[in-house]
């Protein structure tokens, strides 16, 4: 007996006589769902659990589990024939025969309907297509309540179906089936409002319909809808085939499609190398909304527009993996895969998992035109310095050219920009040494198009469940393949004359690739030492080393660790066994020398011998990295070697160094603070920043380190250490839009400070959550955090504290509506800094009352006081201070109906905040400009100037987006005349 698999719609199951079987409770069918959607593979029980019951299993859950399953089998077995739901080791395994499955049915004729297409045969395709989406009986599993990865894997296949859909459009546009089209289009763009391919089809089918007025109030309502939902403009598709309809010109005519009355014919999409329509733009997830939005295809490849090249190089021939090399290659040419193609390769520490990877990658790099992208994520390592997704996707985003200042804030809506510019895009994802599922899912593409490699020393079995990532296990190589790795770093010759030696240093070193390029290290650096030496260095470490049992090689790898380790002088070994005590994943030539204590030169000398000896790698120029396992082995010999006040004493010549550094980059970015700081102590070295784009570069090289250097100066109880840590990052935070990340660091310093009594360092902690949350929007937090920096500064007596505290407290209370209340404060601020002749203050708090008394309509006492600090700001030369004052200039103007004026002092204050890398003053300048334009008669400019000021908003997820947006709309369709 077959069954019939329907998940294309509500689940049903049918005999091969039509009979449909009944399936049980809810939950027996969401088990069946689960194992639906991996067909033929075991799925473990604690994911079949999360599935169920989320996060919250009973404690009978493993029964319950049981008795679904049998009930399962009940239903899908046959009398006589074998067990459909047989019981396997570490879970459940569900047999699907080929094509018992919808979804099996509908990708196959979607591939076979996208070949026609690409082969010029419309007919055969419309065939195809039309039985694809046919297959859809709607959402998929739509009776069921799916849980977190079965609604994520739903909100793909959508995807997946309404590129079919577009794909059919495009089919039956070119035979000229426009009745069919008209209706499917308008069907397709109520679910998907946002599908700027399908609007322009829907105007060409219109068009060719004779319908040129409605093919015209086609776009308008696209544009409505677009500027509505997202605030973008349309495409340059889209905008093309408006203007040439506007102008009855040639929309360009398919090669085998005829014309219809006379009108030129519609347009094919031209077809990528996976089958998929690329000539077209694709639909991806708008940044903000989740939504679907238009990216214009292969824009990487086009002048202007930054190309990524982040592979890194390869550190060491390559060999073998021939099997594994082929898989890769076989995925990503596969033209029946639809979707991301998604390989994992996984494996132990050491087994050369990221060789692999780089070993492929590299050399079809040429293959990915709009770029390839790389990042480690570090899962493996000390857990402070793992990279997160916000920080992997800020990474890609700087990499293809967005500026810090315009990349979102919360990671949905990073994930939505990211998605945006792959669409379309025929771009390499390479991402290494990954923890878990949940790291990697936000940095996968939306759309086909792209590849992405993963390495991961764990299963990542949700990937290959929800995502249909496609499993690549690697275990040690071959023995052929571990003595061609040596011939090749050593020299056929060499390994030739010493068979008998090569074969021992091969399995003295597990055959782990790791442990082979250590050894072979060695043996490069003394060509003249025989290989049976070095074979017999190895088999006497192994009889004197105390053995820690592991799995995976770690016990043969440890003792070439220690064999290698042994073998450096005692300067450069001791430095190897410092880096344990390492906070980042990186270390620079300055840090490394403080955690020793000796000059840089020094420093960079021994750190060329590890390079050497293959113990670290230089993974840019004077940036070093270790590999996990040699990381976890010199944490191991840092303790056993140094003593306790011996670590201590490095860790603090460390954490100056990254004090005073990012004190002297702070003096840069925020010139108006004067952090006092103890003189670090002796042989700590630090950088100087010189300017500010120097400083801004060092901040954006060393952040994670110092956010891993203030958590740890926590947890060892520093407290002279967490508040300064905290306080010279916290501008750079704030200027780059990290304000989650201040959020964390003042948090940190907030439980710090409490578990010592510390009052200063918790008001200190209190001012700063309560700016951050402010710039959040959070107002009622930030409220609650500032009143107790108040309290506190009152009790410790720090009265220009005290004045910074009432000025944030006044930012907020404007930001919330309470006027009147952030004046009072704004005063008590100025007073203040008056009184302490604290000259930056002064201007902050008289900018500040200003801008009060323009809120509350007193522009005639608002103008001096602004211009009062404008001078002050401009003396002590305080760009970001400067502009802020300008732009309240600019709303007094305005306010008192001078529109030129406002005009000129809004663009002061652009320019000087785009100088100082500001985006939120950047983006409520444009806002306002708007307006003065707006009343100056410059339509165009002010809807230009909303535009861009909602993006940043957007972006920013600035309270005041959702106003602009609603502005926006309203003023769409009004006549505008050029400037």
């Amino acid at each position: 007996m077959t069954l019939r698999y329907d998940l294309l719609g509500p689940l049903m199951v049918a005999r091969d006589d039509g009979h449909a079987v009944p399936l049980g409770p809810v939950k027996q069918r969401l088990l069946l769902a689960a194992l639906l959607l991996r067909p033929n593979e075991i799925v473990g029980v604690d994911e079949l659990f999360s599935v169920l019951w989320a996060d919250t299993p009973p404690a009978s859950a493993a029964a319950n589990l049981r008795a679904y399953v049998l009930g399962l089998r009940r239903c899908l077995n046959d009398d006589d024939g074998p067990s459909r739901l047989p019981a396997v080791t570490g879970g459940y395994l569900l047999r699907v025969e080929p094509g018992e499955r919808d979804l099996d049915r509908f990708d196959a004729a979607a591939s076979r309907g996208r070949r026609a297409l690409a082969a010029n045969d419309p007919t055969g395709a419309a065939v195809e297509l039309a039985t694809a989406v046919g297959t859809w009986r709607g959402t998929l599993l739509a009776d069921l309540p799916l849980p977190g990865p079965l609604a994520h894997l739903a909100g793909q296949l959508e995807e997946r179906r309404a590129l079919a859909e577009e794909d059919y459009a495009d089919a039956l546009l070119a035979t000229g089936a426009l009745d069919t089209a008209l209706p499917r289009l308008r069907a397709l763009l109520d679910r998907h409002p946002l599908r700027q391919r399908a609007w322009g089809q829907l105007m060409m089918a219109l068009y060719h319909a004779g319908d040129v007025a409605g093919a015209i109030e086609a776009f308008q309502q696209a544009r409505r809808v677009l500027a509505e939902e997202t605030g973008l403009d349309p495409a340059p598709r889209l905008r093309q085939i408006h203007t040439e309809i506007l102008r009855h010109g040639e929309i360009p005519q398919p090669r085998q499609a005829p014309s219809t009355a006379g009108l030129p014919g519609p347009t094919p999409p031209a077809a990528g190398g996976d089958g998929t329509a690329s000539g077209s733009e694709l639909a991806v997830p708008h940044a903000r909304t989740g939504m679907t939005a238009m990216s214009g295809p292969g824009e990487g490849s086009r002048p202007g527009v930054l190309v990524p090249r982040q592979l890194p190089p390869e550190t060491a021939e390559f060999v073998g993996r021939t099997a594994q090399l082929r898989q890769l290659s076989e995925l990503a040419d596969d033209p029946e895969r639809a979707g991301v193609v998604i390989s994992v390769i996984t494996g132990p520490g050491g087994v050369g998992k990221t060789a692999l990877a780089l070993h492929w990658a590299n050399a079809v790099a040429d293959r990915f035109v709009d770029g390839q992208l790389y990042v480690n994520l570090r899962g493996f390592g000390p857990s402070r310095s793992v990279t997160s997704p916000n920080e992997a996707i800020r990474g890609f985003l700087e990499a293809f050219g967005i500026p810090s200042t315009r990349i979102p804030i919360s990671l949905d809506a990073q994930v939505g920009l990211y998605r945006s510019l792959l669409a379309s895009r025929r771009v390499l994802v390479v991402l290494d040494n990954a923890l878990h599922a949940e790291q990697v899912r936000p940095l996968l593409p939306g759309t086909s198009g792209g590849v992405v490699v993963i390495t991961s020393r764990n299963q990542l079995s949700g990937l290959v469940a929800v995502e249909g990532a496609h499993p690549l296990p690697m275990t040690v190589p071959s023995r052929a393949e571990a003595r061609a790795l040596l011939a090749h770093r050593l020299g056929n010759a060499r390994t030739d004359s010493e068979p008998d030696a090569v074969d021992e240093v091969v399995e003295r070193c597990g055959r782990l690739p790791l442990a082979l390029a250590i050894v072979a290290a060695r043996a490069v650096t003394a060509p003249r030492l025989p290989l049976a030496q070095l074979a017999a260095e190895l088999r006497d470490s192994r009889t004197v080393l105390d053995m820690v049992t592991g799995d995976n090689g770690s016990r043969d790898v440890r003792a070439v660790l220690s064999w290698s380790y042994q073998a450096q002088p005692g300067p450069v070994a001791r430095l190897f066994r410092m880096l344990g005590l390492h906070v980042g994943a990186e270390v620079s030539v300055e840090a490394a020398a403080s955690l020793v204590g000796l000059p840089a030169g020094e420093a960079r000398r021994a750190l060329a011998e590890l390079t050497s000896a293959n113990l670290i790698d230089e993974h840019r120029p004077g940036r070093y990295t270790l590999h996990d396992l040699m990381r976890a082995y010199a944490a191991e010999l840092v303790t056993q070697t140094e003593t306790e006040d011996e670590r201590a004493a490095a860790l603090r010549r460390l954490f100056d160094h990254y004090l005073h550094s990012s004190r002297s980059a702070d003096r840069q970015i925020a010139p108006q603070l004067d952090h006092q700081l103890e003189p670090p102590v002796p042989g700590v070295t630090t950088v100087a920043s010189p300017d500010h784009e120097r400083a801004v570069a060092w901040f954006k090289t060393e952040h994670q380190a110092l956010l891993a250097a203030n958590e740890r100066a926590a947890d060892l109880g520093m407290p002279e250490l967490v508040a300064p840590l905290t306080s010279t990052l916290e501008s750079y935070l704030h200027m780059s839009g990290r304000l989650l990340d201040w959020v964390t660091i003042r948090r940190s310093a907030l439980r710090t400070t409490l578990s010592l009594g510390d009052l200063a360092g918790q008001a200190a902690a209190h001012l700063g959550l309560g700016r951050a949350h402010s710039k959040l929007g959070r107002y009622d937090d930030a409220d609650v955090h500032l009143r107790k920096a108040l309290d506190l500064y009152r009790t410790v007596g720090n009265a220009t504290a005290l004045a910074y505290a009432h000025l944030a407290l006044s930012h907020t209370l404007e930001r919330s509506g309470r006027i009147p209340a952030a004046l009072e404060h704004a005063h008590s601020a100025l007073d203040q800094f008056v009184a302490e002749t604290h000259q930056a203050g002064t201007a902050r708090a008289l900018n500040a009352a200003g801008w009060c008394h323009a809120l509350l309509g007193d522009h005639t006492r608002a103008l001096p006081l602004c211009e009062q600090a404008l001078r002050l700001y401009q003396e002590l030369r305080i760009i970001l201070g400067e502009a802020n004052t300008w732009d309240s200039l600019g709303y007094i103007h305005h306010h008192l109906g001078d529109a030129a004026r406002a005009i000129h002092c809004y663009e002061q204050a652009l320019r000087l905040s785009r100088r100082a890398d500001s985006r939120f003053y950047e983006a409520e300048t444009l806002f306002r400009l708007g307006d003065a334009y707006q009343s100056g008669g410059r339509h165009a400019d002010a809807h230009a100037a909303w535009r861009q000021a909602l993006e940043i908003f957007e972006l920013t997820s600035h309270p005041d987006a959702g106003k602009l947006r609603a502005r926006l709309s309203r003023v769409a369709d009004l006549p505008v005349r050029p400037t």
